[in-house]
């Protein structure tokens, strides 16, 4: 099944049978385990919904919180037993990216193998594609938020993948808002990177960023990245190669999904990443402990936090690892699962 602009636009101007509910217009495309697939209008102001009609004990019959661009609503239908769980679009000028949106979310839920596994499959693509509207811009993230989330791909391709293979999902933890990139429990891992050869500075995002308390070991794992237009290395081949390990895990793919989707990337908007390749010069990592270059919450005044500030990397050389011993560290620790 594939949704068009044209469905939504017969629904709009009546060309189809339609079935009302209490606020929208809608016709059933499919189903699936037993739940209905639909798409609609809504009543008076025509916005553009996707739909999922499903057992009533199974979902919350309340009204969830608006977010920028997209709303979650619970609708009746004619059957007490059953409830509708509708995905309006708030933003006119975004039609495009809802349809996209609505195929993203059926080719996810259709790798279901029962109805409570689609509810879970449903409600993790629309969380993610919430976070996505929030943030969404031109769809594309900034350079140097590009160059770090090639970084971050790098690192999971070459340093975890081949130690946990498709559970490395659950120790990337960037995306998730947590305090570090990757986090494995007595230890974790901060990836950064930075454009050119020298005179680098890493950009810290807030006071617990390098913060180690509570850890047995934490490392700045930094990469010299320089981007250039038409090399093949671009993000789009990076999660490409990435998702190939996964599908073998359709949870761990979902997961990792949802996780670059939080992280502001998209492969329906894979066409513009195509331009930009990367180009590694350099690799370092650095043991983060006491005299280490940073600020943390112990360091700041009452009244103050949501910190933002830079490092220079040549203050922090007296803590750097040495190349021959990098990946050694890494494998023992990673041995300890």
């Amino acid at each position: 099944m594939k949704f068009t602009a044209q469905d939504w636009d017969d629904v709009k101007k009546d060309k189809v049978e339609y079935t009302n509910t209490l606020n929208f217009k809608i016709i059933k495309k499919g189903s699936l385990h037993g739940v209905e697939i639909s798409i609609g209008i809504s009543k008076g102001d025509d916005r553009m919904a996707f739909l999922i009609r499903t057992k009533r004990e199974l979902l919350p019959d309340q009204n969830f919180p608006d977010t920028k661009g997209l709303a979650l609503v619970a609708e009746r239908t004619n059957n007490d037993q059953d409830i509708y769980m509708v995905l309006v679009l708030n933003q006119d000028d975004q039609s495009e990216l809802f349809i996209k949106l609505s195929n993203d979310i059926y080719e996810n839920i259709n790798k279901a193998k029962d109805e409570k596994e689609l509810l879970k499959y449903y409600y993790s693509r629309v969380s993610a594609w919430t976070l996505f509207f929030t943030r969404a811009r031109d769809g594309v993230m900034i350079g140097k938020r590009r160059i770090g989330f090639y970084a971050e791909l790098q690192f999971i391709r070459e340093k975890l993948i081949p130690k946990y293979g498709t559970d490395f999902v659950e120790h990337w933890t960037g995306p998730d808002r947590k305090d570090h990139d990757f986090e494995f429990g007595p230890w974790a891992v901060e990836v950064k990177a930075s454009q050119g050869k020298k005179g680098h500075k890493i950009s810290i995002s807030n006071e617990s960023q390098l913060d180690d308390q509570g850890l047995e070991d934490l490392y700045v794992y930094f990469y010299s990245i320089k981007e250039v237009t038409n090399l093949p290395s671009t993000i789009p081949a990076a999660v490409r190669d990435i998702r190939e390990v996964l599908k073998v895990n359709d949870i761990a793919l979902l997961e990792f999904d949802e996780k670059i989707t939080k992280a502001g990337y998209t492969p329906i908007y894979e066409e513009k990443y195509e331009k930009w390749g990367y180009k590694i010069h350099e690799e370092r990592m650095f043991k983060v402990e006491e005299d280490f270059p940073r600020l943390t919450a112990a360091d700041l005044p009452n009244g103050v936090g949501s910190l933002k500030y830079k490092i220079e990397l040549s203050a922090c050389e007296n803590f750097e690892i040495k190349q021959e011993e990098r990946d050694q560290i890494l494998e023992l620790r990673m041995s300890k699962k």
